[in-house]
């Protein structure tokens, strides 16, 4: 027996790799990576956080402008990544959930976990009936209809005992997906979508993107609007673009601060005049923009 035992040390000492603990793939370090996701005047320009040294180009059933990877290695594979450009992005939690689940044709999926991202992303987590296979599917904006979906999911033969470990994984991944630069088609097309409250000020611009939160309320004193516009365009320019305006119609800067990441300055002229406050916050690659205006009202 002691002779046996030291012929496997002996083994192992030589072929260290077939003696050590298989490293998992969610156990990995990730590494940060361009990628290209859409075709030709549509595609994204988007950076990924993924272990690369695991993962292959995945050339089966892929639909032309996704990035499909799968396990390295393998011929079909039991772990894939994809992303795909989509221009019918979910407007809701339930929208999200039905998207992720879509047609099926094998084992029963159903959510287990869902949540709304920021203000406008989603991420859906769905599993089979046997706990033998794990999705997770996140949603980035990008403007208007127009975003990118990443999927991650992992399955076998038999339940999964460390599905939380995989969801965990593949969350990470997608929330690490950023979009770096929009097709400008899509920039462009933003620009028209949505609508001011009335009464809106002629002289405080609306950044090109996605009109959403419209509000306006009135006072003895004043009257107040205030909405938020979503864009692709990185805050330092939203906020380049407002100084240079503002500043342009007479407006002063009368504030600026920084905090966790969302910068809000505010501008005004006399007291008669409008006060204008711009807040500009980033998730993953999306920049929402928070406009309030307050209008003095003139005494008669």
């Amino acid at each position: 027996m002691k002779i046996v035992a030291r012929m496997l040390v002996g083994l192992c000492l030589i072929g260290a790799t077939a003696c050590s603990k298989k490293v998992e793939i969610y156990d990995k370090p990730a590494t940060a990576v361009d990628q290209t996701v859409g075709e030709a005047d549509g595609a994204f320009s988007v950076k990924v956080s993924y272990p690369t040294d695991a993962f292959e180009a995945d050339t089966l059933l892929v639909m032309p402008g996704d990035v499909a990877l799968k396990e390295k290695g393998s011929v079909f594979g039991d772990t894939h990544i994809k992303l795909r450009a989509t221009s019918s992005f979910p407007e809701s939690l339930e929208q999200a959930e039905k998207d992720a689940i879509g047609i099926q044709l094998g084992d029963k999926m159903t959510a287990s976990k869902k949540e709304k991202v920021g203000e406008h992303g989603f991420l859906i987590v769905i599993e089979n009936d046997k706990k033998s296979k794990v999705e997770v599917h996140g949603y980035i904006p990008s403007t208007g209809d127009h975003g990118i979906e990443c999927t991650g999911s992992h399955s076998d033969s038999k339940p999964l005992k460390d599905g939380e470990k995989w969801t965990a994984f593949f969350t990470k991944i997608c929330q690490s997906v950023t979009i770096t630069k929009a097709p400008a088609a899509v920039a462009s097309a933003a620009a028209t979508e949505g609508k001011a409250p009335d009464g809106w000020p002629a002289d405080v611009p609306l950044y090109k993107g996605r009109i959403k939160n419209v509000s306006n309320s009135s006072s003895d004193y004043s009257d107040s609007y205030s909405l938020s516009i979503s864009t692709t365009d990185a805050a330092d320019v939203v906020q380049t673009f407002y100084e240079t305006q503002l500043k342009a119609k007479g407006f002063k800067q009368n504030s600026n601060s920084n905090s966790g990441g969302s910068v809000t300055r505010s501008y005004g002229k006399k007291y008669t005049d409008p006060s204008v406050t711009v807040s500009t916050s980033v998730f993953q690659g999306a920049t929402t923009v928070f406009l309030s205006v307050s209008v003095p009202k003139k005494k008669k």
